[in-house]
C-alpha cells in the first residue's frame, strides 16, 4: 500500500516527467552529436558550429526566458516549454532524416541545399536547448520548492532525486541510442526518436498538469516584483502573461531606462500602449540583460554563482573533448564507455551521500568540502601532463603523425575514414550492418600510457566532489532567491554558465593539437580552484552573518533583562 500510495503522490509524477524528459534530451543530444560528426568526417567544424551556436543562444537569451518564466503564470511556463521542447525535437529529427534519405539517395546534393539543412538542423537544435533550459528554471527552480513547502531537507532529498535521474539518462541513453543508430540504422534511429519525443509528450503533459492539481502551493500567483511598467512587449488581456521590461523605484534608474524607452510609450487617459519596433525589442531584451546583471549581483547567491560558472570552463569531464582525446592516447572507445559509467557511478554515490553531509556541515561548509575535493583529485591531471606518455609540448614534433582516420577499433555501420568517395562515404554511413575498420593509429609498445590512465582516474575521482557541491549550489539557489526573481536570476545563472562553456569551446578549437592538451588542462585547472576560492568567501560571509545575527540575539536578551 505504501508503494501505491506514493506512485499517486506528486513526487512521483515530478521525478516520472522530469526522467522522460531528460531521456529525451540525452537521447537527441547524443543522436546529433553522431549525426554531425558522420555528415562531417574531415573536420569537427560542423559540430563545433553546433556547440558555438547553443553556447551563444543560451547565453544571449538565458535571462530573457528566465523573466518570460517570471512574468507568466506556472503551468503555462511549464506546458508551454514541454510542449515546444519535444516538438522541436521531433522536427529535428524528421529533417535530419529527410537529408539522410536525400545522402543516400543522391549520393550527393547541391551545398546550398545541404547547408540550409544544417542551419535549420542547428538552429532548430538550440531552440529546443532553450525551451529545455525554461523547463528547468520553471519545474527544478520554482515548483519543488513550493511543492516542499520551505522543508530544507525535503528539498535536498528532492534536489539530490532529480540529479540522480540526470545521471541515469546520462549513462543509458547513450547507450540504447547507440545500439539503435548501429544495429537499425541511422534512418530508422531518426524516426524512432520523433515518434518518441511526441508519445513522451503526451505522458509528460499529464503528470505535470496532475502536479499541478495535487499541489495547491502551485496554484498560488507568484509575486509582483517591485518595479514599474515602462513599455510593453507583448500586449495581451490577462495582465499576468504579458512580458514587460521593469524598473526599480529608484529615480535614477527609472530616469536610465525611460531615456531609452520613450519612443516605446504612449500615455493617455487610458494608459495606452504602443507596439515597440523589432529594434526596440532587440533593444528591450538587452535591457532585461542588464536587469538581471544587477539582480544577480545584489543576490545573496552571487559567489556561489560565480562559483558555478567557473566549473563550467574545463575539458575535465568525461565529454566529447576528453575522450577524444583519451582515444588519440591510446584507449579504446570500449574503455572509455566502461570509465564514462564509473564516473557516473561516482556522481550517483554523491546524491545518495549529499543530504546527510548538508545535515552534518550545512549549505556553506558541504560547498566548500565539495570542491575542495573535487581540487585534489584534478591535482592528478595536472600532474599527468608531465608523466610518461603525455603529448604535452611547446612544438609541432610532439603533434601525432595525421591519419585519415583516429579509431584503432571497428565499428558496425559507422566510421570516420576521409578517403572516400562522398558518395561511398554516404552509402556506407546508411547501410546499418556494414562492419567498417577504422585506420590505426602509428603507436609504439614502448610508449607509456601512465599519463592518460593517471588524468582519467582524477577525472573520475573528481565527480564526487563535482556533483556535491553542484547539489549544494543549487539548493543554496533554491532556498535564497526570492520567488519573483527566481527566473531572472537562475536566467542570468544559465547565461553565466554558458558564457564560460561558451569559452571553454572556443579555446579547444585554437588549441586543438594533441601537444596543446596540456595547456587546457592548466586552464581547467584554475578555473576550478578559482570557483574554490569563492565558495570559501561565501561561507566566510555566512559564518559572518550568522555570528552577528547570534550576537545580536544576545544583546536584545541582555537588554530585556536589564530592563526588567
Amino acid at each position: 500500500m505504501g508503494l501505491v500510495k506514493w506512485l499517486r503522490s506528486a513526487n512521483a509524477s515530478i521525478y516520472s516527467c522530469h526522467f522522460l524528459a531528460a531521456w529525451s534530451g540525452r537521447m537527441w543530444s547524443f543522436s546529433l552529436g553522431l549525426f554531425l560528426i558522420l555528415v562531417s568526417p574531415k573536420s569537427l567544424h560542423l559540430s563545433a558550429t553546433y556547440g558555438l551556436s547553443m553556447g551563444a543562444a543560451v547565453l544571449l537569451f538565458g535571462s530573457i526566458i528566465g523573466d518570460w518564466v517570471d512574468k507568466t503564470p506556472r503551468l503555462k511556463a511549464a506546458t508551454v516549454s514541454m510542449i515546444c521542447q519535444n516538438i522541436l525535437i521531433a522536427t529535428c529529427a524528421c529533417v535530419v532524416l529527410i537529408l539522410t534519405i536525400l545522402l543516400s539517395e543522391l549520393g550527393e546534393i547541391a551545398n546550398w541545399l545541404r547547408y540550409l539543412l544544417y542551419a535549420i538542423i542547428i538552429s532548430l537544435s538550440v531552440s529546443s536547448r532553450l525551451m529545455k533550459e525554461a523547463r528547468i528554471i520553471v519545474v527544478e527552480r520554482d515548483w519543488i520548492v513550493e511543492m516542499c513547502a520551505k522543508d530544507e531537507h525535503q528539498l535536498a532529498v528532492m534536489t539530490s532525486s532529480f540529479q540522480r535521474i540526470d545521471l541515469l539518462t546520462k549513462i543509458l541513453a547513450p547507450i540504447v541510442t547507440g545500439q539503435i543508430m548501429t544495429f537499425a540504422g541511422l534512418k530508422i534511429g531518426c524516426g524512432f526518436i520523433a515518434l518518441w519525443s511526441l508519445i513522451s509528450l503526451g505522458t509528460e503533459y499529464f503528470l505535470i498538469r496532475r502536479v499541478y492539481n495535487i499541489v495547491p502551493a502551485l496554484k498560488m500567483g507568484k509575486r509582483k516584483a517591485s518595479y514599474t511598467v515602462t513599455c510593453e512587449l507583448n500586449v495581451q488581456t490577462d495582465a499576468d502573461e504579458s512580458a514587460f521590461i521593469g524598473t526599480d523605484k529608484k529615480s535614477d534608474e527609472k530616469a536610465e531606462y525611460e531615456i531609452v524607452l520613450t519612443d516605446c510609450v504612449k500615455t493617455s487617459d487610458t494608459t495606452t500602449i504602443k507596439s515597440c519596433t523589432i529594434l526596440k525589442k532587440l533593444l528591450a531584451s538587452f535591457l532585461i540583460l542588464y536587469q538581471g546583471i544587477k539582480t544577480y549581483f545584489r543576490s545573496a547567491t552571487m559567489w556561489p554563482g560565480l562559483a558555478l560558472a567557473c566549473l563550467y570552463l574545463t575539458v575535465l569531464t568525461m565529454g566529447n573533448i576528453t575522450v577524444g582525446y583519451g582515444t588519440i592516447q591510446g584507449l579504446s572507445g570500449s574503455t572509455l564507455g566502461i570509465l564514462t559509467g564509473v564516473g557516473a557511478g561516482f556522481g550517483i554515490l554523491a546524491t545518495c551521500v549529499y543530504p546527510i553531509i548538508v545535515n552534518k556541515l550545512g549549505l556553506p561548509k558541504t560547498g566548500v568540502l565539495a570542491l575542495g575535493l573535487q581540487v585534489t583529485c584534478l591535482t592528478l591531471c595536472v600532474i599527468s601532463v608531465w608523466l610518461p606518455g603525455s603529448s604535452f609540448g611547446l612544438s609541432l614534433n610532439h603533434k601525432l603523425q595525421e591519419t585519415n582516420g583516429i579509431f584503432r577499433n571497428c565499428s558496425t555501420g559507422l566510421y570516420n575514414q576521409t578517403e572516400h568517395e562522398p558518395d561511398k562515404l554516404t552509402a556506407d554511413i546508411m547501410m546499418p550492418n556494414k562492419t567498417t575498420c577504422f585506420d590505426d593509429l602509428p603507436h609504439h609498445d614502448s610508449v607509456s600510457n601512465l599519463s592518460i590512465w593517471v588524468m582519467i582516474t582524477g577525472i573520475i575521482l573528481a565527480r564526487f566532489g563535482l556533483w556535491t557541491g553542484h547539489m549544494t549550489i543549487v539548493q543554496i539557489f533554491l532556498e535564497n532567491v526570492v520567488i519573483d526573481k527566481r527566473g531572472i536570476v537562475n536566467g542570468f545563472q544559465t547565461s553565466l554558465n554558458q558564457l564560460m562553456n561558451f569559452f571553454i569551446y572556443a579555446l579547444v578549437i585554437n588549441l586543438p593539437h594533441p601537444h596543446q592538451f596540456g595547456f587546457l588542462v592548466f586552464i581547467s585547472y584554475t578555473f576550478i580552484c578559482i570557483g574554490w576560492i569563492f565558495m570559501g568567501v561565501n561561507a566566510v560571509k555566512n559564518t559572518k552573518q550568522r555570528n552577528t545575527k547570534i550576537n545580536n540575539d544576545i544583546r536584545s536578551k541582555i537588554r530585556i533583562d536589564t530592563e526588567m
